[in-house]
């Protein structure tokens, strides 16, 4: 990751203008080191990002003492956003190499059975049902996010469902089909979120995939999930849920659909920063982003849940903030 030399000249005219934030030494030496190649601290920081944190830092002073155009100063803090990566402390990672999913780190599974190859990862299949129709009657298709918003509510019923007002115990309905990985790991309210994801085949014409991955608190998961929409078609929609006792909300979508099944793998990310802001990336392209301050709290488990589709999961990682 190379910073090009228009950055350089922003943040010299940033330190011009704040010649009292220019005095100590500020920067490495190696900043155009990519973060590959980069020198690292004991803590495991490359240089790239201790620039990034300095400037940060910069721009801070700069709009506290109003020293430069505020315009300006939010396009340099949108510029080092880009480029960001506090979440140093790597909390949980599995590749599935060792062949099961029991140790190193644990993962409880439930649901339909898996199966795990040390060479390629953890594989789980689960049946992919019709998309939900519309209520609104003219025969609209219910747009793929909904769909699992609707799924969580069918749960969250048959969750709840027992006795009616007159104390009869009623027969629950029978659950949808669903594989849920979860593992226990101690997140901070920021966090980083990794999963290295093949498609193993497009849903059947007339159905259609749902995976989901996220961090949840407690027994009920509330939490945070990235949703990913696999259509007969080819096209991926992906968008970000918040999930609490009420069920699930869509807070934001991406705006544009994206192949996730054209036989590569591909890495999703969904991160947290300090001040709610989240977003979501496939191959470290940005395609949502949004703030979203419904859970101050930290996170307690890591979860990967198939409600339809045949997928492989290569790796996982969770990252925190030091």
């Amino acid at each position: 990751m190379v910073l090009r030399p228009v950055i350089l000249a922003s943040a010299a005219a940033l330190l011009i203008a704040a010649p009292a934030a220019a005095q100590d030494n500020r920067y490495s030496s190696n900043w155009g080191t990519p973060p590959s190649q980069a020198a690292a601290q004991p803590g495991g920081e490359s240089a790239a990002q201790r620039l990034v944190d300095e400037l940060n830092r910069m721009v801070d002073a700069a709009e506290k003492a109003r020293a430069a155009d505020p315009v300006f100063l939010r396009d340099l803090r949108d510029l080092t956003r880009r480029y960001d990566w506090p979440w140093s402390a790597r909390l949980l990672s599995d590749d599935w190499s060792d062949g099961n999913a029991s140790t190193n780190p644990s993962w409880s599974i439930s649901g339909a059975p898996i199966s795990i190859d040390g060479r390629y990862g953890l594989r789980t299949l689960v049946e992919t049902t019709p998309p939900a129709a519309s209520g609104s009657g003219g025969g609209e298709k219910a747009r793929p996010a909904d769909v699992a918003v609707q799924l969580f509510g069918q749960m969250l019923r048959q969750a709840t469902k027992g006795k009616d007002n007159g104390g009869t115990q009623q027969p629950a309905a029978a659950p949808a089909a669903v594989t849920e990985l979860v593992s226990t790991v101690a997140l901070s309210n920021a966090f980083a979120l990794e999963l290295d994801l093949y498609a193993n085949a497009r849903p059947a014409a007339g159905g259609e995939g749902l995976l989901e991955f996220g961090v949840g608190q407690g027994a009920g998961a509330y939490g945070y999930r990235l949703s990913a929409t696999f259509g007969a078609a080819g096209g991926s929609t992906l968008a970000l849920l918040r999930v609490g006792s009420r069920g699930a909300s869509v807070v934001e979508r991406a705006a544009t659909e994206i192949d996730l099944a054209d036989g590569a793998t591909h890495r999703l990310q969904l991160t947290r920063d300090r001040a709610g802001g989240m977003r979501l990336l496939v191959d470290g392209i940005l395609v949502a982003q949004v703030g979203d301050r419904a859970f101050n709290d930290g996170f307690n488990r890591v979860l990967i849940v198939n409600r339809g589709g045949d997928y492989t999961l290569r790796a996982v990682a969770a990252y925190g903030v030091n």
